[in-house]
């Protein structure tokens, strides 16, 4: 399995000299989606969108190109038995399929990032890094979970059990940045999520990531975003729909 954080550009062939053709022109010659033909390789490919900002310590952790090998026998990992039923949902019509492989995807993600994360070395000072000390993992469970908090260091230092300095200090060390900054970018992301898919009035969404006012969250926001929620809300979206980015390309 091979991912691409930054969504770079890339081709696939069966040998390093194998030549390449234009997705679509690849897809053309068959059905979009089954090649019955008996020697042929399956190949399943997907895109996600996700908000950069808020993504941003993993991807930052993340190299250009991650790849890992998943074996397909049945009970081998989490990874390998998504796999195996993404396949299948994908290469069978049924009812639902969509929103089967669309949870499917997600799994496959979280399996995928997961594995990686295990395979590299705890040593390295990254956001993965952060997941496994229990103290670093505490205090991003409790900033995701409750954005709208107003949390000071010295609380986030009390729950996870560390003092200010050290807090500060770990934090900045694994994940990258200070937990307030991580805080703001965070309410940020959440903001700007509510911007896109909701129609809640700003004073509510300055609510729900801990803003009392509507004008002390719309100036964050520009801070952060370099537009004001109202032309964040009125612009197109950020996410190009699956087929109209560069495509890849496939082996002819």
């Amino acid at each position: 399995m091979v991912m691409f954080p930054r969504g770079h550009a890339h081709e696939v062939a069966y040998s390093k000299r194998g030549r390449a053709i234009p997705l679509e022109s690849f897809l053309a010659q068959r059905d979009g989606v089954l090649d019955s033909n008996p020697n042929a390789t399956t190949l399943i490919c997907g895109q996600f969108n996700m908000d950069q900002h808020l993504a941003l310590p993993a991807l930052r952790a993340l190299p250009q190109v991650v790849a890992l090998r998943a074996g397909m026998e049945p009970g081998s990992s989490s990874l390998s038995d998504t796999l195996r039923m993404l396949r299948h949902e994908v290469e069978t019509s049924n009812f639902g399929n969509h929103i089967v492989v669309r949870n499917l995807l997600s799994s496959l993600f979280v399996y995928f990032m997961r594995g990686w994360a295990d395979a590299t070395s705890p040593a390295a000072n990254d956001w993965f890094s952060a997941l496994r000390s229990p103290q670093m993992t505490r205090v991003l469970a409790l900033i995701h979970e409750a954005p709208d908090r107003a949390w000071t260091l010295e609380e986030l230092a009390k729950e996870a059990r560390l003092s200010r300095a050290a807090l500060a200090r770990n934090f900045c060390a694994l994940v990258g940045e200070p937990p307030h900054q991580y805080l703001t970018r965070w309410r940020m992301g959440i903001a700007a999520q509510l911007l896109e898919e909701t129609e809640l009035r700003l004073g509510e969404i300055a609510s729900r990531v801990g803003y009392r006012s509507e004008f002390s969250f719309s100036r964050a926001f520009k801070l952060a975003r370099g537009v004001s929620p109202i032309q964040y809300r009125r612009a197109p979206r950020r996410y190009a729909p699956a087929g109209q980015r560069e495509p890849g390309s496939v082996p002819s």
